[in-house]
């Protein structure tokens, strides 16, 4: 949870690497069924303009859990790795 939160913080910070490298941790060390790490790392990759990635992680996110699918962010991931031209 550290590990999300920091990558939140050095995102709005401008600092994207280092806030895709508190992602990564934060994904790795996150319990099942903790979604905001794989959101932080999506919205890394998308800020970062890396959107085939970002749609390879959230399509992964939703085989591994399908809730992950129903919860409000998806939809707005969705759309925009859409937007983007990215299958999710």
């Amino acid at each position: 949870m550290v590990h999300s939160n920091l990558s939140a913080a050095l995102l709005q910070a401008g600092d994207k690497e280092a806030a895709l490298e508190s992602a990564r941790k934060a994904v790795e060390s996150s319990p099942y069924g903790f979604h905001n790490s794989t959101v932080r790392l999506i919205d890394c990759l998308y800020a970062l303009a890396r959107y085939g990635e970002a749609a390879e992680v959230c399509r992964r996110a939703v085989q591994a859990d399908s809730s992950f699918a129903f919860r409000q962010e998806y939809q707005v991931i969705k759309r925009a790795l859409q937007g983007a031209g990215q299958k999710v």
